[in-house]
């Protein structure tokens, strides 16, 4: 992920449980709130994780179309076809 992102992230992270954990302290904030606060954080990160790690992989590879709704169409032929066990793609060796 880009070092960038993957920073932002985690600053963003940090602000968010010392706020939760401030209110949560306090007796501002409920159980069903400091979880509801942390589960949005969550999807949040990983769809901007996950939206990084595609471009990433689109730039290193290559892909049909630079155009998103192709690129989730491609995305998910590949995950689909290695779900099936038919993957086409070629191991890459380390």
């Amino acid at each position: 992920m880009g070092k960038a992102v993957a920073r932002a992230l985690r600053q963003v992270r940090q602000c968010l449980i010392m706020a939760l954990a401030e209110r949560d302290i306090s007796g501002a904030a409920s159980l069903p709130e400091v979880c509801e606060a942390m589960t949005a954080f969550a999807a949040t990160a990983t769809r901007i994780a996950l939206r990084q790690a595609g471009a990433e992989l689109l730039e290193q590879f290559g892909g049909r179309s630079t155009r998103s709704s192709s690129r989730r169409t491609c995305w998910r032929s590949a995950w689909a076809r290695a779900a099936r066990g038919n993957s086409t793609s070629r191991r890459i060796s380390t």
